[in-house]
């Protein structure tokens, strides 16, 4: 938490959608909202890394309403400071945030 967060422009965004920032990171982020059934690839791994070094970003998360192609986990696994976020994690993340409201609101916490 604590990051600073900036947009990219709709077009010539080199691959990231956003760019997160604190004291020690910069991080690229790329978004893909897909249909059911459609993987990201690798191709859009390879996007996401590549704009690292236009962003000087020392981290990259792709993040997806779906999963990744075999491919693109394989790449995301062998190149270093690239974090995949499919529907699995992003509903472990909203689950984790609903029960910390919830126990907030409910003076558990």
């Amino acid at each position: 938490m604590g990051y600073k967060t900036k947009v990219t422009p709709k077009s010539r965004d080199y691959g990231v959608d956003v760019i997160a920032m604190d004291k020690e990171d910069i991080i690229a982020i790329q978004c893909k909202k897909l249909k059911d059934g459609i993987n990201v690839s690798n191709r859009d791994i390879q996007r996401a890394r590549g704009s690292m070094d236009f962003y000087n970003a020392n981290k990259c998360i792709v993040v997806t309403n779906q999963d990744f192609t075999i491919q693109a986990k394989e790449q995301a696994r062998r190149t270093k400071n690239t974090e995949l976020w499919n529907k699995r994690i992003l509903h472990e993340i909203n689950q984790s945030i609903y029960t910390l409201f919830n126990n907030y609101y409910n003076g558990r916490i």
